[in-house]
């Protein structure tokens, strides 16, 4: 530990990160200590593509967020 750490933590609402959330409920219903998942089940592929476009989940409502570069 002797390198120069900077560490910062970020809060981010289940809503805006709901592919990990998925995931991490999908974990704690595993009975196995490791779960790999080749093919994403139907669900995450539909949080994965709301996500690739640009869907966005705010207190119960979906919504487009574009963002131009």
């Amino acid at each position: 530990m002797t390198k120069d750490w900077t560490i910062q933590l970020r809060h981010t609402l289940r809503e805006d990160n709901m592919c990990p959330d998925f995931l991490a409920k999908l974990g704690t219903r595993s009975t196995s200590d490791l779960l790999i998942v080749l093919n994403p089940l139907a669900e995450l592929r539909l949080l994965l593509t709301a996500d690739s476009v640009g869907v966005v989940y705010h207190h119960g409502q979906w919504s487009l967020f574009y963002l131009f570069i």
